[in-house]
C-alpha cells in the first residue's frame, strides 16, 4: 500500500508515529506520575538538602545594594554591603523543631500561595484553588 494514498484506513497508523518535538513532549508528560507524588518527591528532597545544609552549617550573609560614593575621585558606585544582621543558618526540616515548624506553618503557606499557580481541576466547572464556579463557553 502506498503511504501517500488519502485512503482513509492508511491514515492512523501514519499519525500514530511520533513526528516532532511536541510529540515527545506529550509523550514524555505522560510517562510523569501524579502531581501529588511528584510534590511529595520535591519535599522530601528539600528536607534531606535542609538536613544537609544543617549539618554542614551552611550560611548566608545578607547583603543589600548601597550606593558607594568615592572619596577621592567622588564618582558614585554601586556595592554589596552587609547589612550587620546575624546570618541566616540552614535548618533542618528533619528534626522535630523542623517537622513542628513544617507542619505549624502549612496551612499559613497554603493560603499565601497566588491564585495564579492554581491549575483546573479535572471536574469540569469547578477551580482546584477555591470554590469559584467556572461556567464553560457555549459551543454553537
Amino acid at each position: 500500500m502506498d503511504p501517500n494514498s488519502t485512503n482513509p484506513m492508511a491514515e492512523p497508523a501514519l499519525n500514530s508515529k511520533r513526528k516532532g518535538l511536541l510529540d515527545w513532549i506529550e509523550w514524555l508528560g505522560n510517562k510523569l506520575p501524579d502531581a501529588a507524588v511528584l510534590f511529595l518527591v520535591g519535599a522530601i528532597i528539600v528536607m534531606i538538602i535542609s538536613h544537609i545544609g544543617y549539618t554542614q552549617g551552611w550560611s548566608v550573609d545578607i547583603k543589600s545594594l548601597q550606593e558607594v560614593v568615592d572619596p577621592e575621585t567622588g564618582e558614585a558606585t554601586t556595592e554589596l554591603v552587609s547589612t550587620g544582621t546575624e546570618p541566616l543558618t540552614a535548618r533542618s526540616l528533619l528534626t522535630s523543631d523542623g517537622l513542628y515548624w513544617c507542619l505549624s506553618t502549612m496551612v499559613a503557606n497554603f493560603m499565601q500561595l497566588p491564585l495564579s499557580l492554581c491549575t483546573r481541576s479535572h471536574t469540569p466547572g469547578f477551580s482546584s484553588c477555591g470554590s469559584e464556579l467556572s461556567v464553560p463557553s457555549r459551543v454553537s
